[in-house]
Parts: structure tokens; sequence; C-alpha cells
């Protein structure tokens, strides 16, 4: 092992021995979540735009 790697490479540790990216993106999820719920909703223009654009793909609503 070179010298000063084991100062760069941690094993895991934090909350329930996980990588701390593990943990931030579960959170992250979360706050994009709650943020886009707590926001208005869409204008209706773009909920038809939408409704439009996955008719002509042949995808079904919903």
């Amino acid at each position: 092992m070179a010298p000063g790697f084991c100062g760069f490479v941690r094993p895991p540790g934090g909350w329930w021995g996980l990588y701390e990216m593990v943990p931030g993106f579960g959170l992250g999820c979360v706050a994009i979540v709650g943020v886009s719920l707590l926001g208005p909703a869409p204008a209706p223009a773009i909920t038809d735009m939408f409704a439009r654009m996955r008719q002509q793909s042949g995808r079904r609503p919903g």
C-alpha cells in the first residue's frame, strides 16, 4: 500500500456503516420529492402538452 493511501480512503462509517454517499443520495431523493410536492402544480398547458406527447408516443396514460 502506498504511503498516505489510508489517509484518503477510509473504511465505511457513519450511519449504519455505509459510505457517506448512500445516505446523501437517499436524503437528496427525499428532499427532491418533498420540494416538488410542496410547490405549485404544473399549469394546465404543461399537463395538456405532456398528455399529447404521451399519446403520440403510443404509451398508455397513467
